[in-house]
């Protein structure tokens, strides 16, 4: 059935932060699945769960646009994602996605939450989204022995950023 709330609720999106659209209109690319979804929600129709596929999919509508350096991700998150994905790497299953298409999705999401991730960045937001973005690299293998191993050295590595943190307040 056919529903014009999610363009109203985009227009309204738009229209109550028109100054950030006008100077960066790819950000309502990014802002657009969202706001259908909480429609969908809101009309009791259930959420789709945005697979690899369906990204794919999404991106290929989506213009390409050079991200600017003020939407991008802090380049210490990304450093420790990196850092601790090569280190989980040989307990990854032989089929797992490239580092490129993760950090790509990484900033992807980033654009998607820019009202909290990049306008009220703070420490805790900040390791909320590496917490999430980590659970990628857990999704890359099935065995669950491997899957512990690769909890240990995330563990390991987050506690370490968080005490290296704690030592430089």
């Amino acid at each position: 059935m056919y529903s014009d709330k999610p363009y109203v609720l985009i227009y309204q999106e738009y229209k109550n932060r028109y100054w950030v659209y006008d100077k960066e209109p790819y950000l309502l690319y990014y802002k657009v699945p969202l706001i259908v979804n909480t429609s969908r929600k809101l009309s009791d129709k259930s959420d789709m769960v945005i697979t690899k596929e369906k990204y794919q999919a999404a991106k290929a509508l989506v213009p390409a646009h050079e991200v600017f350096d003020r939407f991008k991700i802090p380049e210490y998150i990304t450093g420790v994602f990196t850092d601790i994905w090569y280190k989980c790497q040989g307990y990854m299953d032989t089929d797992h996605v490239s580092l490129e298409e993760i950090l790509e999705l990484m900033q992807h999401n980033w654009l998607k939450e820019f009202e909290l991730l990049v306008f009220k960045r703070n420490y805790d937001t900040d390791m909320l989204f590496l917490n999430h973005s980590l659970t990628y690299i857990l999704d890359q293998t099935e065995e669950e022995g491997r899957r512990i191993c690769i909890q240990n050295i995330i563990e390991r590595n987050i506690n370490q950023e968080n005490q290296d943190e704690n030592e430089t307040v």
